[in-house]
């Protein structure tokens, strides 16, 4: 079901690669296996921006998750397994909100795209029902009040890992 969920998300959303490790829903473990093959995604595709969970999110998957992005990020900036490509340091890495509020160190006005985050969050119907789509359009919404700018009528925040700080990704 999640693998058909993520298929009709991409799409949606124009993206036309993705791919699954084929981790169980509700019994993700910490594994060096794990580490390793998001070591390889990030070497292939040296992305210039990573969002992640928190590590300090709600579900435990979702921190066991964290957590091996996390050290797949630190294993993948050096020469640890060579034959999975050239090493690559993400300039820049964003752990998203989820439900846990956390320290808003980048806000994103997501205004123009509030509609299309609401269509592809109803996709995931095994993830998010209405209670629980209200509730991030709400997080949403209290985020672009405390940008105090009107025009922005839906923000989202990331917090930066102090591993991975802005001022070493060159953009700013």
């Amino acid at each position: 079901m999640r693998a058909e969920e993520i298929k009709k998300a991409s799409a949606a959303l124009g993206i036309s690669t993705t791919t699954c490790l084929g981790l169980p829903d509700g019994g993700v473990e910490y594994s060096l296996k794990t580490v390793e093959s998001l070591l390889t995604e990030i070497r292939g595709r040296k992305p210039g921006i990573l969002i992640m969970m928190h590590p300090n999110d709600y579900h435990r998957d979702h921190r066991n998750i964290a957590e091996m992005t996390l050290e797949a990020l630190r294993r993948a900036a050096w020469s640890y397994k060579p034959e999975s490509g050239d090493p690559w340091k993400v300039p820049v890495v964003l752990m998203e909100e989820g439900f846990v509020f956390v320290t808003p160190h980048v806000v994103v006005d997501i205004t123009a795209h509030k509609e299309k985050k609401d269509e592809v969050l109803r996709i995931y119907a095994s993830q998010f029902n209405e209670r629980e789509r209200n509730l991030i359009a709400s997080m949403n919404y209290f985020r672009a009040f405390n940008t105090r700018n009107p025009a922005v009528e839906a923000a989202e925040v990331f917090e930066v890992h102090p591993e991975f700080p802005l001022s070493n990704s060159g953009i700013f």
